[in-house]
């Protein structure tokens, strides 16, 4: 008899070869492959039976007593509670008094500028219509200026051949 195809096959080794990590973590929580720590022994101190079978310490109801009467003596009474709302009632009443006060003097600043500001106003309208008026005259008194020394002119005689005469400078003081 041959081999069958059964013999012919590789068996399955016992144990599963550990997967690759595929997470960040999977490195953490694989157990390591080389030689176990056992062998070389523990680097840590060996434990106590006492610690891994006896309880924490609990306290007794004296300790549990004393602790709620230490509390109680730490929180804060009805009366702390009253003086410290009375106490900062106070402060801020104080603070917004004198922030009232504080405005009512910045008001009145304000509503003085204000009056100064419209009376500035009213003087450089009232300058501006004086200054239009004035120029307006301005300009009427050259054309009568003109006027005048067009007639002036025609009334003129001229003399041909008499040179006329050059107008001398007035001195600067009359009388002079």
């Amino acid at each position: 008899m041959g081999r069958t195809k059964r013999q012919e096959t590789q068996h399955t080794p016992r144990a599963a070869p550990p997967a690759p990590p595929s997470g960040p973590m999977d490195g953490f929580l694989q157990t390591p492959l080389g030689p176990s720590r056992e062998a070389h022994g523990s680097k840590m101190a060996p434990v106590s039976p006492a610690s891994s079978c006896s309880e924490p310490d609990q306290p007794t109801l004296a300790d549990i007593g004393a602790e709620i009467r230490r509390l109680a003596a730490n929180m804060v009474t009805k009366a702390d509670l009253h003086s410290l709302t009375a106490t900062l009632t106070t402060s801020l009443t104080s603070a917004v008094s004198a922030l009232r006060t504080d405005m009512e003097a910045q008001d009145g600043r304000i509503q003085m500028l204000e009056t100064q500001a419209l009376e500035s106003q009213r003087c450089a309208t009232a300058a501006d219509t004086a200054l239009t008026r004035q120029g307006n005259m301005l300009l009427a008194q050259r054309r009568q200026i003109e006027d005048l020394d067009n007639r002036s002119r025609r009334s003129n005689i001229r003399v041909r051949g008499v040179p006329e005469a050059t107008h001398r400078a007035l001195p600067p003081n009359p009388g002079t």
